[in-house]
């Protein structure tokens, strides 16, 4: 997914490995802004953001998410239990 007029980004994750730990967990609250937001794009295949609970405002583009290259991926984006 590419997120057209090149919005800006809530998150911009990295992993190295798919065994690093680490991630980004967003729990509760608002996504809200100006102008137009992806909720994050990948650094590497490894990249892990969540959010949960949260309210998305329209400010976040229908796509919600860039990938990071067009190989093989293994990203993790998940937006479960959001409002918005």
């Amino acid at each position: 997914m590419v997120c057209e007029r090149k919005p800006g980004w809530v998150t911009a994750h990295a992993r190295l490995h798919a065994g690093s730990p680490g991630g980004l967990v967003f729990k509760g609250g608002e996504v809200r802004g100006s102008g137009r937001l992806c909720l994050g794009r990948a650094w590497n295949q490894y990249a892990t953001v969540v959010f949960y609970h949260v309210n998305m405002t329209d400010v976040v583009v229908p796509q919600g998410w860039e990938a990071w290259k067009k190989r093989r991926r293994r990203e993790t984006f998940r937006e479960p239990l959001i409002a918005g």
